[in-house]
């Protein structure tokens, strides 16, 4: 079988240690024995025999130990996926000699940094992933230095330091994962000119004023930045991004009023604005996101009456708890054909909940408590079939609960 150039073993059941003499395939150009069982060390004459890989897939197991220097033979591998197993140490410096290598994938191990800095010799690499290890160190400059990346994945890495300005100089950089570290320090302006198209920074501590500049990724399509420490105003730039579909900033210090300009982005899909201190009225401010199926506001500072142009937008979850929202629910909503979850507990909400309630027969969650809600519930709400939660508790309402509510199977 010296001859062999493919040896595909995945998706079964296979366990024990991969054999020595794996190292004789050395023709072997494509291994792939991810998602199996295999455990323990990786056989030193796997990197000494079979020097002609382009690709080795060995994710999804249970290998043990490090990634020993050794891998520094494969000079022709294109794509190496080691992720998700037991493999503990640092990279060794001799990946750096993988000067073909386009794809690392090696989530979910143990493996611990700092990354060598012969890494940054790897100028074909389109896509480091290296999420979900406790590397413990700082993003490195030279990461800047490989000039063909395109998505970085380094969610849940334990990383500490700043985000470095040197990223800006990965010229085709366009996914950006940086989710549960504990980054501080503001977000570089370096970073402006890259054709991003997915950036995220939640759960971290950056800190600073939402940079304006945030407007210049026209083609961002998701800008995930909650939990951070993030202060001042919502820059109305963030309209320009035309592309924009996810947007999340909540939990964060921000304070003022929600710009109209935002719903230029008319793509807009989710909006996560909760846990802020915004305040101002809503009355103009998402009616050109025909698109929003998602709009949480819970816990700011928000006043007026919830706008009749909300039931118009194919809205599934709305979310308005724990705001200064007042007068009366729109009609409309109860008539939408999409709305899932309605909260707006904890504002100052008048008025009677009308027959038409029944009418919102996709409605699974409805959350109006601690409100000044009068009248009775209507017997219409039995209606609801899809409904698992009703919260009603602290309004003014009176009459006996309609027995059709038992009708709510859900």
């Amino acid at each position: 079988m010296t001859s062999l150039r493919t040896l595909d073993l995945s998706g079964n059941a296979l366990a024990g240690e991969v054999l020595e003499s794996v190292g004789n395939l050395t023709r072997l150009e494509f291994l792939d024995l991810s998602n199996n069982f295999f455990s323990g060390s990786l056989p030193a004459s796997l990197f000494t025999g079979a020097k002609s890989l382009i690709s080795a897939d060995i994710s999804n197991n249970s290998f043990s130990g490090v990634i020993p220097p050794e891998i520094g033979n494969w000079r022709n591998i294109s794509a190496l996926y080691v992720g998700i197993n037991k493999l503990s140490g640092t990279l060794p410096k001799e990946i750096g000699l993988l000067s073909k290598l386009e794809i690392l994938y090696s989530p979910s191990c143990s493996i611990e940094g700092p990354l060598p800095e012969e890494m940054a010799k790897l100028k074909s690499l389109t896509k480091l992933d290296l999420s979900y290890n406790p590397l413990r160190c700082s993003i490195p400059k030279f990461i800047g230095e490989l000039e063909s990346l395109k998505i970085l994945d380094l969610v849940f890495a334990q990383l500490n330091g700043s985000v470095p300005a040197e990223l800006g100089n990965c010229k085709n950089l366009r996914s950006v994962m940086l989710s549960f570290n504990s980054l501080s320090g503001s977000l570089p302006e370096e970073l402006s000119e890259l054709p991003m198209l997915a950036f995220s920074a939640e759960k971290n501590q950056l800190h600073g004023h939402l940079p304006s500049w945030l407007g210049k990724w026209s083609n961002v399509d998701s800008l995930l930045l909650s939990a951070n420490r993030f202060s001042g105003m919502i820059p109305p730039e963030l309209g320009n991004c035309s592309a924009l579909e996810h947007l999340s900033l909540s939990s964060n210090l921000l304070t003022g009023p929600i710009p109209e300009e935002l719903c230029n982005a008319a793509s807009l899909l989710e909006v996560d604005l909760d846990d802020n201190f915004l305040s101002g009225a809503i009355d103009n401010v998402f009616v050109k996101c025909k698109n929003l199926t998602q709009l949480v506001l819970l816990n700011n500072r928000i006043v007026g009456s919830i706008p009749e142009y909300l039931s118009e937008l194919p809205l599934m979850v709305l979310d308005l708890d724990s705001n200064n929202f007042s007068g009366k629910i729109p009609s409309g909503l109860w008539n939408s054909s999409t709305l899932m979850e309605f909260s707006a507990a904890n504002n100052r909400l008048e008025g009677s909940l009308p027959v038409e309630i029944g009418s919102a027969v996709m409605l699974e969650r409805l959350v109006l408590s601690n409100n000044r809600l009068t009248g009775t519930i209507p017997k219409e709400i039995g209606s609801l079939k899809s409904l698992s939660v009703l919260n009603l508790n602290g309004n003014m309402l009176e009459g006996s609960i309609p027995t059709e509510l038992g009708d709510c199977t859900s």
